[in-house]
């Protein structure tokens, strides 16, 4: 069934009217414009989709579907998130759609293909990112993040780089620390690199939730009073000076007040023990090591005796050469 409308002339300015309620209500069908509603109030469609370029054969899918361009002079939306300033663009390849401040369009680039868009830059939680991925929040990965072998102008391009931050354009703050951690494609650039530019500052690591050591830039301090051992190492230690730091010292053994052992206990005592008196035996050596300082305040313990010893038996040899000499 069809209602027609034909004018007495359909060419040049020519319109066709079908009008409901009044004049200001209907359909009019122009020459040169199409097809025109009328309303004064509000078009409502209670029930179905709209599809417009959709043709009959690919019915509309959602509540408005457009095969083509959409123009319009505004867009509201009845949800949150609107932000005043910005526009809404297509932030890849799924169609989703972001709000972006319509000075930063420059970050839009077209691919190799010309026909699909998308940014050099995505922010999650910022309004405006920084870099290639801005993150206002926490990253969770399973497995790992992994440095590409590649030419880079903005980093050295044989390290995976950790940086502090970067300057409101997005470039390297020079005053930030950073981890540098080689790719492994260069074999003048293997090491591991943790850099900390503040003039007072330091690298501090921490074990087991404890801090266990700090590096500054003129000391590197390793264990803290209360711990029984702080620094073992299997195998040799090579340096050019040791200071150890000793709470006492063997001076007393000089003093007049210091009871030497005579010397025929201290054979009694070496021929029983078969190691000098305050020395470690060789079991306990063996088993347990020595510390440096308190074994080098027993030799200079022991040296000191020797010292006394020696005097004593020079004094003893004197007062006998004496004797001797007014004997005869």
């Amino acid at each position: 069934a069809a209602v027609f409308i034909e004018p007495y002339s359909w060419s040049g300015g020519a319109q066709a009217h079908l009008l409901l309620g009044n004049s200001n209500h209907g359909i009019t069908a122009d020459y040169r414009g199409g097809l025109v509603f009328n309303t004064q109030n509000a078009y409502l469609f209670n029930d179905g989709n709209v599809g417009i370029g959709t043709g009959i054969e690919n019915l509309p899918e959602t509540k408005l579907d457009v095969v083509g361009t959409i123009k319009m002079t505004g867009l509201r939306l009845q949800s949150q998130g609107a932000q005043a300033g910005r526009v809404l663009a297509c932030s890849g390849f799924n169609g989703q759609a972001i709000w972006q401040n319509p000075e930063d369009f420059s970050i839009w680039s077209e691919n190799e293909n010309g026909n699909i868009y998308r940014m050099s830059r995505v922010g999650i939680k910022t309004q405006i990112p920084q870099t290639e991925l801005d993150v206002n929040g926490n990253i969770a990965v399973n497995d790992a993040i992994i440095g590409k072998i590649t030419q880079s102008d903005w980093v050295d391009p044989d390290f995976l780089n950790i940086i502090g931050s970067v300057d409101e354009n997005g470039n390297v703050n020079e005053n930030a620390s950073k981890i540098m951690i080689p790719k492994g494609n260069n074999p003048e650039h293997l090491g591991l690199k943790i850099i900390n530019k503040a003039l007072n500052g330091n690298i501090q690591f921490h074990v087991g939730g404890h801090y266990n050591a700090v590096l500054r830039s003129d000391e590197f301090i390793v264990g803290f009073q209360n711990n029984m051992v702080d620094l073992k190492v299997n195998g040799k230690i090579w340096s050019r000076e040791v200071e150890v730091q000793l709470t006492y010292w063997w001076d007393e053994v000089l003093d007049k007040s210091y009871k030497l052992m005579p010397l025929h206990q201290l054979e009694s005592f070496i021929e029983a023990n078969h190691h000098l008196p305050d020395i470690p035996t060789e079991k306990d050596v063996l088993e347990n090591g020595i510390e440096l300082g308190e074994m080098n305040a027993l030799l200079l313990k022991k040296i000191e005796e020797l010292t006394l010893y020696i005097i004593k038996q020079e004094k003893r040899i004197t007062t006998l050469e004496n004797i001797n000499s007014n004997n005869k």
